[in-house]
Formats: structure tokens, sequence, C-alpha cells
């Protein structure tokens, strides 16, 4: 199956790309005229595949534009992601399943109602990936939307449901094994997310670090010390990525958004998605990051009753948190 591109357009990549070598062979002014006027003659014969072209997202279309046959190529492109996703989405099912919920009070020693809220989170960000999975089921459609898109939400709903499959397992005996590699990726891949944030603020970057620091140094206290700085650096970034005093004026007077007569996290949530204009997007990243708070809740709450986390669970928290960031700052950006 390929796009519907025709001929004529993939005539007119072919003159840029020419064109363009020739520019850069021969670095001239002559060439760069020469070079100016094909392009221009090339862009108005896009515009007649405007219909094809107008709703594929320029992150695709860089990928695979230098490449002769652009829609052979962008459609293996597309094929391949989703290939990987439904790897990703069948490792989160399984990793799901090993969820203990049951248990997941008596062995954490956390109330049994605040578990029952922890798996309606969950059970509604499954949902609302479900439906954004739902609308891009076609390549044409997953090319839609920037290329990060997608793999991030699957990449999400994996480390989230590894993340609660090893917090709700103390004995550490979650069937993971098979997964070292995928898990190994991840980590590798989310491994930039500090510098996503120290981008956005280098506070908020070095609260994350001492978490990280402390963790791997394993000095005196270092429990409490991975515990206070992710705890600085969620609630800062939070507040960085909606302000109050813009948030107070995009609430109005809308009680729904006010606890006390300050903006509620539902209000958080919803300004960060504001800007977002696909419904299920926004609806994911919603529910994905109101998961991700119920787990840092999750974790104080087991160190507030005098409880302890293992190594591996402390990995998985930090791991939730490098997944997390890295979406939702690629996303906010």
């Amino acid at each position: 199956m390929h796009l519907a591109l025709e001929s004529p357009f993939l005539e007119t990549v072919r003159q840029i790309e020419k064109t363009s070598a020739l520019f850069l062979q021969k670095n001239s002014f002559a060439g760069l005229s020469i070079s100016q006027d094909l392009v221009a003659s090339a862009y108005r014969a896009i515009d007649l595949q405007q219909n094809a072209l107008s709703k594929i997202d320029k992150s695709w279309l860089n990928k695979v534009l230098p490449a002769m046959d652009l829609a052979a190529n962008l459609n293996k492109s597309v094929l391949a992601m989703m290939n990987k996703q439904s790897v990703l989405n069948d490792i989160a099912g399984r990793f799901r399943s090993q969820t203990d919920f049951a248990g997941l009070h008596t062995a954490l020693r956390v109330k049994d109602n605040y578990v029952s809220q922890i798996q309606k989170q969950y059970e509604a960000m499954e949902g609302s990936f479900a439906l954004l999975n739902s609308t891009f089921l076609e390549p044409i459609k997953l090319a839609q939307l920037p290329t990060i898109v997608m793999p991030g939400a699957s990449r999400e709903v994996l480390v989230a449901e590894y993340s609660l499959a090893e917090l709700s397992s103390h004995d550490n005996q979650i069937e993971k094994i098979e997964y070292d590699e995928v898990i190994t990726d991840i980590r590798e891949e989310t491994s930039e997310a500090i510098i996503l944030l120290k981008q956005v603020n280098p506070e908020l970057a070095n609260a994350y670090q001492g978490a990280k620091d402390a963790f791997e140094n394993k000095n005196a206290d270092w429990e409490r010390h991975v515990l206070t700085s992710l705890r600085e650096m969620w609630s800062h970034l939070l507040r960085h990525l909606a302000p109050e005093d813009k948030l107070t004026a995009w609430i109005g007077g809308n009680d729904d958004y006010l606890h006390k007569g300050k903006p509620n996290r539902k209000a958080k949530y919803e300004y960060i998605c504001r800007d977002i204009n696909h419904k299920p997007l926004a609806k994911f990243l919603s529910c994905d990051t109101k998961t991700f708070l119920e787990m840092f809740n999750l974790f104080n709450r087991i160190h507030e009753i005098g409880g302890s986390l293992t190594e591996p669970q402390f990995k998985a928290i930090l791991l939730r948190t490098d997944s997390w960031l890295m979406f939702i700052l690629n996303i906010s950006s």
C-alpha cells in the first residue's frame, strides 16, 4: 500500500534534489539563482498536491523528503512505527496482567480505597490511549501527527504499567526478564530527559539530577533525598507549565477548575493541553499526567507510613519520570 501522492509531485521532489546537489557542487550565486527559480516552480507544483500533503505533519516529510520515492518511503516509515507500537502495546498488556491491585494495599500498607483510586486512574489512561490509538489505524492518518506522538504515547503506557507492576511486587517476581532489552532501550531513549528539563529551567534539572545522584550514591538517608528532590522537581515543573497568573486568567469564573478559590489539578492538566487541537491526544496527555502523579502520591504515602522500596522499584520510578518528562516536554514545546 502506498500513500496517495501522485507522480508529478515525486518528479518535483526529484527536481529539488538534483538542483540542490548541483548548487552544493558549484557553490555559486548563479547556481543559487537557478536553484531558487526551480524551487519556486517546484513549490507551485507542490501546491497542486495540497490535498495529500496538508494533512501530513512536517516532521514526517522532513525525514523522507530527500528520498527518491517519497510515497513509498513515507509509507514504509509509518508502517515500521506502527509495528513497533504494536510490540510495545503487547508488552504493556503483559505488565498490566502482572499488577496485583488486590494485594497492593497489603504489600505497600496503603488504604484499599486509595488503591481503587489508582486502579481507576490507570483504567482511564488505558481507555484514553485506546481511543487515541484507534484514530490512527491507517498510515496516512498516523502521519497527520508529529513523529514523536504515538511512539511516545505507547512508551508512556508501557512504562506506566511496568512501574506499577514493579511497585505492586515486593518479592520482585514480575516476569520481566524477556523484556529487559526493551526496558534497557527505553532507558537509553529517555536518558536525555534531563537535558530537555535543563532547557526549561536549570534549577529543575539540578533538583532532578540530585534525585538521580542520591539513588546512585546510596549515601545516608538517600531514600528521603530521592523523594524530596523528585517532589521539588515535579511541583515546580507543574507551576512552570501552568503559571498561576496565566492559569487564573484562563479559568475565568469556571468553578469546575477551582478548589477553595484556587486552581485545582484538573485546571492545570487542561491548561497544559489547551493548545492541542486533537482531542484524543489532549485527553491522553491529561490522563497520563494524572496517572503519573498518582504514582508519585503512592510513593509519598509509602514513605509517610515508614515503608520502604526496593532498588528495582526506585529504578522503575525514575524511568517513569524520565519517560513522562520526555513526552510532556516534547509535546508542550
